[in-house]
Formats: C-alpha cells, sequence, structure tokens
C-alpha cells in the first residue's frame, strides 16, 4: 500500500525513462493513478487479469486497486508518464458538473481499466503531465496550481472523451483456464491465509504443476 505523500496538493505528475527496469511488485494506493505508456513494458497486471502494454494506452487505477507491471525479460527503455490525483481533487476538477469519482470507478468496476489513445492524444496527455511535473519542481503559488488545474481538466476531459467513444481494450485471455481460476480466487481471498497446497487441492492439480505454471503465467 502506497499512500498520497502528505502536505502535497492533492495531485503529483511524473514522466519517467529507465535504460532498464526489473518487474514491479503488486500495489494499491489511496489516489487515483492515471498511467500512459509509451514503450518498452511488457504486461500490465490489474487485480486478475494481464494486460500486453502496447504504445499510448491509458490506464484507470482508481483507488485500492492492485496493479504492477509484469514481464519475461528486463524491460528496455521503458518509458511511461502518470497523473496521482486524490478523490477530493479529482472531485474538484469535475466543476460541479461531473461526478468524476463515480464516473472513473464506474469504468473500472465495469472491469474496463484501459483505452487506447491516438498519437494526437498521448502527445497532448504526456505534455500537460510535462508541465505540472515542472511546476511542482519548485514551490508553485496560487496562480501556477491553478495553470495545473487547468492542464489537469485538459487530461481528465481528454479522457472522458476517448472512453465515451472508444471500446476498451480487452485482457489478455490466459492459455491456462486453471490459472485465470486460482487467480480470481486469489483476488476474491487475499485477505485469507493461502497455501500452494490448499489451492491445488481446491482446483485438482499438483501442486508442483500449481506452482510451475503460475510462475509462468504471471512471472
Amino acid at each position: 500500500f502506497e499512500p498520497m505523500a502528505r502536505g502535497g496538493q492533492g495531485y503529483e505528475a511524473h514522466y519517467r525513462f529507465d535504460e532498464s527496469m526489473e518487474v514491479t511488485q503488486y500495489h494499491c494506493h489511496d489516489y487515483y493513478e492515471l498511467y500512459i505508456h509509451l514503450h518498452g513494458g511488457e504486461y500490465m497486471g490489474v487485480d486478475n487479469k494481464l494486460y500486453l502494454l502496447k504504445p499510448n494506452q491509458v490506464y484507470i487505477f482508481p483507488p485500492f486497486c492492485m496493479h504492477g507491471l509484469s514481464c519475461t525479460v528486463q524491460m528496455r527503455n521503458y518509458e511511461r508518464a502518470f497523473l496521482n490525483l486524490s478523490p477530493e481533487v479529482l472531485k474538484n476538477l469535475g466543476c460541479s458538473q461531473l461526478d468524476l469519482n463515480q464516473f472513473l470507478q464506474g469504468c473500472a468496476s465495469g472491469g474496463h481499466h484501459t483505452y487506447q489513445l491516438s498519437d494526437v492524444d498521448a502527445q497532448r496527455f504526456v505534455h500537460c503531465i510535462r508541465r505540472i511535473e515542472t511546476s511542482q519542481s519548485g514551490d508553485p503559488d496560487a496562480v501556477e496550481r491553478f495553470q495545473d488545474y487547468a492542464y489537469m481538466i485538459t487530461i481528465i476531459n481528454l479522457l472522458c472523451q476517448v472512453i465515451r467513444r472508444t471500446v476498451p481494450v480487452k485482457d489478455e485471455t490466459a492459455s491456462n483456464s486453471v490459472i485465470q481460476d486460482v487467480l480470481t480466487y486469489i483476488n476474491n481471498h487475499y485477505t485469507q491465509p493461502l497455501r500452494i497446497s490448499d489451492l491445488a487441492r481446491r482446483f485438482g492439480v499438483s501442486e508442483s504443476y500449481l506452482s510451475h505454471e503460475f510462475s509462468r503465467y504471471t512471472n
């Protein structure tokens, strides 16, 4: 669990490029994350689903949604950008016209976590994030924070329009239905003690098979 930093403005914007990077642990946080993949990743895991990462895909991670990178090889030239928003800031961005918390939660609760952006929309998305990040490098005054809000509204409006006019990107279908069922079970019972022996018995497979196939599928 990764909470938003205390004492901030309730939002954070970041652009990142790493020549090499290892897989990340699944995690969640108490804020919204709007993440755009640009280059170099392999898979994004969201709850019990895996998505094949492609350039210009934007992901919506609501508060307490488990997610993390998955890959079979070390990632090279991994490029992405993301905007973190507290529910309070997201509410303000709706300008009393649209309940953005309900809107984005509704998308995610239906299993719709990622959408494909055009090259032009992706460039606008990243441009706004980088401008917000630049203003945060110092100590922004009220006028600069107001400008940040303008960029965030641009990002949210772009995302809302994309959601309305496009079909969500589907998750990758597991080649092994048993492992998909195991992942679903784990996601629904993660607060309970889980052992390989119990899972193997429940799903009618050997412990060695379950261990090998689970590792191969989820890395």
